[in-house]
């Protein structure tokens, strides 16, 4: 693939001594997130200080010029960068960089053809292309406005949930009304399984939403004891990475993914690429992996341009 990549095959166990145990303060150059797609062979990063970070051909990443602190990113399918900062929500086409609101944004998603930038008390609304609506930008009323709108999410029956500081909203419409959900007391995070079935974190466990029913299910222990972990689908199976580590769900119970080198590592990012690969991100040893089945692992160095 790249120079400097070499393969392992990962074994999991249960108990091992963890990553959160090991103090960890990232520099403000250090890669923290990352934003895949299936147009490009590596991710692109985001560090500590808000600087977003572009491969090239060469597995060599520059510094993609931006005067904002940048939260998080996507890119599109045709490279664009979509860029939610301090100082409102930005893309980048071929033209330059373009502020389509000021309202400082956490996050960005793009779910059913609209880019959603979350922030504290807003959430502006783009549409992603195709002639979907005739306005460009709409700022959202959200139920709460004095509160952070933390994350969105897609169901499998095409509606969405809000997160608004730990209160849970229903919306059909993709943002233009709200139904609150009877929200599991101290909601941290909140994500979907493979068959977009809506998964909630407390400060104790981990919730599955059954939709039918309108109930919470058994819950499950955190990956990690991270109230606030990444929990992405893949292969049928649900990984997480929590913690600093990187975990996959085996039943009602968390085993650890040790990878090579494990020692000092950092895990801040975990990613599902398109058709069939799982990135990981290693902030503390700038290194990203990557795996086609959860099990056989490749590896590559972040190598800064000089």
């Amino acid at each position: 693939m790249l120079g400097g990549l070499f393969l392992f095959s990962a074994v999991q166990s249960v108990g091992t001594a963890s990553a959160k145990d090991i103090p960890y303060t990232p520099l403000a150059e250090t890669p923290v997130r990352m934003a895949v797609n299936s147009n490009q062979s590596l991710p692109y990063l985001v560090t500590e200080g808000g600087s977003i970070l572009k491969p090239n051909a060469s597995g060599v990443w520059a510094a993609l010029p931006l005067d904002a602190h940048v939260n998080d990113i996507y890119v599109d399918m045709q490279k664009v960068v979509w860029a939610a900062t301090d100082k409102g929500f930005y893309d980048l086409k071929e033209g330059g960089w373009e502020q389509l609101s000021d309202k400082p944004a956490d996050r960005v998603v793009l779910t059913h053809g609209f880019y959603f930038a979350l922030g504290e008390g807003n959430i502006t609304r783009v549409p992603a292309g195709g002639g979907i609506e005739a306005d460009t930008v709409r700022e959202l009323d959200i139920p709460e406005m004095d509160k952070a709108a933390d994350e969105f999410v897609m169901l499998g029956n095409h509606s969405h949930i809000l997160d608004n500081a730990g209160q849970l909203y229903h919306s059909y419409d993709l943002g233009l009304s709200w139904e609150a959900v009877d929200s599991p007391q101290g909601v941290d995070s909140i994500s979907v399984d493979a068959d977009g079935n809506l998964i909630a974190t407390t400060n104790s466990a981990l919730l599955l939403w059954d939709s039918s029913r309108q109930t919470w299910g058994k819950a499950l222990a955190l990956p990690g004891d991270d109230t606030k972990p990444i929990l992405v689908p893949f292969a049928d199976k649900l990984y997480a990475v929590g913690s600093g580590e990187l975990f996959v769900l085996d039943g009602e119970l968390w085993n650890v993914i040790n990878l090579p080198n494990s020692e000092g590592a950092h895990l801040t990012a975990l990613a599902y690429q398109y058709p069939n690969t799982l990135w990981v991100l290693d902030a503390a040893g700038a290194r990203l992996w990557s795996s086609e089945d959860g099990v056989t692992w490749a590896g590559v160095g972040i190598k800064r341009e000089k």
